[in-house]
């Protein structure tokens, strides 16, 4: 995986014959904010392949097309280069970007998740995923397991950064987060 760490999308196909790309998101954004989103000037993406090659662009825009669709125009990237990058994968340092490709749930990617009650610490969160309902964070566990939690009020407390090091507060239900 890429050095930007977090996999939002995959390049569907060239868009147009300014060399903008058309990028399925997997995980779709639903605060409905999609619809007036245009980002600009960002910071540095990645287009990644499986085998770990990849090549590292400036977003000079993005538009979305729908919640799970954004059309990506990368500073220098004309049409035929467009289409030799059909089928890498987006990806991208969420701490970054502001919340026009990413919204608050990516923003728990690699934070520590501690009990909001305890602080005792619960694991780091290493992905984000999405069951249809709401976005589930993967929590890895210290002793190696898994567990999914999901991104609800219910179970999300809140955020903190100190010093650089950011937390997630989770008040689990018992027994959500034992794995024997």
């Amino acid at each position: 995986m890429s050095a930007f760490v977090y996999r939002v999308g995959l390049v569907q196909k060239a868009h147009g014959l300014g060399g903008d790309l058309s990028v399925r998101l997997f995980r779709p954004r639903r605060d409905k904010s999609h619809k007036r989103r245009a980002v600009r000037g960002r910071p540095p993406i990645a287009l990644a392949v499986e085998d770990g090659t990849e090549d590292v662009f400036t977003i000079d825009s993005v538009r979305f097309i729908d919640p799970t669709r954004v059309v990506v125009t990368l500073e220098g990237v004309d049409r035929e280069r467009a289409e030799a990058l059909v089928g890498r994968f987006l990806d991208l340092d969420p701490h970054q970007l502001p919340a026009g490709l990413t919204d608050d749930t990516d923003l728990a990617f690699g934070a520590t998740a501690v009990d909001h009650e305890t602080g005792a610490v619960l694991g780091t969160i290493e992905d984000v995923r999405d069951n249809g309902a709401q976005a589930m964070l993967v929590v890895e566990r210290p002793d190696g397991g898994e567990a999914l939690v999901p991104y609800v009020d219910a179970f999300v407390a809140g955020f903190e950064e100190t010093d650089g090091a950011r937390r997630i507060r989770l008040t689990p239900l018992p027994g959500l987060l034992d794995l024997e």
